[in-house]
This record gives structure tokens, C-alpha cells and sequence, in this order.
């Protein structure tokens, strides 16, 4: 999955909004799942 090879490569993300950094993850699909995001 491309969440956590981005993971792996780029260590935790610090903001919900990272996730749009991950290659395939745009802002409708960052819309769609922003609020089953946590950052701990």
C-alpha cells in the first residue's frame, strides 16, 4: 500500500493534510477520508 511505503521512506506524517503527499492520494480522496484520519 502506498500509505505505508510512504511511511517507511518519510517517517510519520505530522498533519492529516501530509497524506495528500502520498503519491495516488489527491484532494477529493484526501476529502473522502479525513475524518477516519489520526495523527498520534
Amino acid at each position: 500500500m502506498a500509505i505505508i511505503a510512504y511511511r517507511e521512506e518519510n517517517g510519520p506524517f505530522t498533519s492529516i493534510e501530509d497524506i495528500m503527499n502520498v503519491p495516488g492520494i489527491k484532494e477529493g480522496t484526501y476529502e473522502k477520508i479525513k475524518d477516519k484520519i489520526a495523527i498520534e
